[in-house]
């Protein structure tokens, strides 16, 4: 979807005059995920760092100054559960969802990222070959009990699990 955006089909260029200004933003939310691959870089290794080092990133609890960091973590949490919970999903597939959702961002997105630039500055020529999925009961079975199953023992998956 980032290759779109540099492409002749990005909204703000193919959609200059057909479509309103603010559709041609909405579609660029989906098309410039990857790029936010950096903030949630930032936003994993960061914090973990300065917490081994003993650095602090917030002021004490004690602080009055802590309250806004403490309403952005609950505002977006409670939103983020009333949606879920809105759409018929449960403590855990939310719970997994968020893992999930970081794991998106520090992988495919970041690697999405380096592959668009390395195309648009001419340094790399990638294909895209298509590969069966394998479809089972079993797994059928534990996406209905909403157990997060990467399915291949490979080593890039551990390292992405772990």
């Amino acid at each position: 979807m980032f290759q779109i955006f540099f492409s002749k089909y990005c909204p703000f260029i193919y959609g200059q005059g057909k479509i309103k200004f603010g559709a041609q933003m909405g579609y660029c939310i989906y098309l410039l995920w990857a790029p936010i691959s950096f903030p949630t870089l930032y936003y994993v290794i960061v914090p973990s760092l300065c917490l081994l080092h003993g650095i602090s990133l917030f002021p004490q609890v004690k602080s009055i100054w802590f309250l806004p960091f403490a309403y952005v973590f609950v505002a977006r949490n409670v939103g983020s559960i009333a949606e879920a919970l809105s759409c018929g999903v449960t403590l855990k597939a939310w719970w997994n969802w968020q893992r999930v959702w970081v794991i998106q961002r520090t992988t495919s997105f970041f690697f999405g990222f380096i592959d668009t630039i390395s195309r648009q500055l001419g340094l790399s020529e990638t294909t895209f070959a298509l590969t069966t999925k394998v479809g089972t009961e079993d797994v059928l079975k534990r996406y209905r009990q909403e157990v997060i199953d990467f399915g291949s023992p490979t080593i890039m998956l551990t390292i992405i699990a772990t």
